[in-house]
């Protein structure tokens, strides 16, 4: 399996500064991003990338970093899979899809590489990192979007199993036959399955019902800018208390989720060529934005650039991958 090699920024960190445990970082890391150190003169990182089966596995020891991968980065380094973290040790905070989930030692969850997040680790941190293609993950998962960013509870006898296979394992011991790797792997997928499953985080099926409605009047209703919690909450003819409860047992919030919707559509209709006759404030509008600084400095923040230098980046990227063939 090739291992595809990507631009890692060392801004600010001299040539000969850069040593053979940074370059490995920067010859190992699958996806694209920039990484802003703390302090340069006391940064160390190793990552020990392995074969497992039909995927990798990553081992990482890193001290105190700022990991993002941008819009722009996921553009330019494109990458479908779905990575599962699990913490052998140290802290760190990591935010995608607008939830942050602060990890620490024993925990495990998974990001969506296809879209950008941010990870910070406050301490030495002790990581390890499995890739999952994005087709095998949508088979485990009804919606594994919706449980990005979200640190799977240890009280579940799953979540307690993945865990002790995942620290069981280091790059000596997946140093086996193709075909253990492959049931070794196959044991990892049936119990994220089952760790991820909404009953098993403490979801009602009653409140599964609930949120999978209230997501869809979202989607409806996205573009009205005056859209709010009472609006939804009348309805469906339940008290905003009602709505809000829901949409925290699925540690979200009314706002998290609108707020996705709206960047979602609003990043479809910056790459599309057939909407270049719409300036940026009226695109704004189009998905429940009343002020354009409003919308400009909420796609920044999401996205890490403006909707005029998403557009820009995204139809060049078009024009040359495919119209100029």
């Amino acid at each position: 399996m090739s291992v595809p090699k990507i631009s890692f920024s060392t801004t600010g960190i001299p040539r000969d500064k850069v040593t053979p445990l940074w370059s490995d970082v920067l010859n190992q890391v699958k996806v694209g991003g920039q990484a802003v150190l703390e302090d340069e003169k006391d940064f160390f990182a190793t990552v020990e990338s392995c074969i497992f089966g039909t995927t990798v596995m990553n081992f990482w020891i890193i001290n105190k970093f700022q990991y993002n991968r941008t819009q722009r980065d996921c553009a330019r380094n494109p990458n479908t899979d779905y990575s599962l973290f699990y913490v052998r040790s140290g802290t760190a905070e990591i935010s995608q899809n607008n939830r942050v989930a602060k990890i620490r030692a024993g925990d495990c969850l998974f990001i969506n590489m296809a879209e950008p997040y941010l990870l910070t680790n406050t301490s030495f941190l002790h990581l390890t990192t499995l890739h999952i293609a994005s087709d095998l993950i949508k088979s485990l998962l009804p919606s594994p979007r919706n449980m990005t960013a979200i640190v799977l509870p240890k009280q579940s006898v799953w979540v307690a199993a993945l865990a002790a296979t995942l620290h069981a394992f280091t790059p000596q011991i997946i140093e086996q036959p193709f075909y253990m790797q492959r049931d070794l792997f196959g044991h990892i997928c049936s119990l994220l399955s089952l760790t991820a499953d909404p009953k098993k985080l403490g979801i009602k099926d009653s409140k599964i019902s609930m949120l999978n409605r209230f997501r869809q009047s979202l989607y409806d209703h996205f573009y009205r800018a005056g859209l709010c919690p009472k609006n939804v909450a009348e309805e469906h003819k339940i008290s905003t208390r009602t709505l809000h409860s829901v949409f925290a047992s699925a540690k979200s919030s009314f706002g998290r989720e609108l707020l996705a919707i709206r960047m979602d559509r609003a990043s479809h209709i910056l790459r599309d060529p057939r909407f270049n006759n719409k300036t940026i404030a009226e695109i704004g509008y189009l998905v429940g934005f009343l002020r354009p600084s409003h919308f400009t400095t909420r796609f920044s923040k999401t996205f890490g650039m403006t909707p005029t230098a998403y557009r820009t980046l995204q139809q060049a990227d078009f024009e040359r991958n495919f119209v100029k063939r």
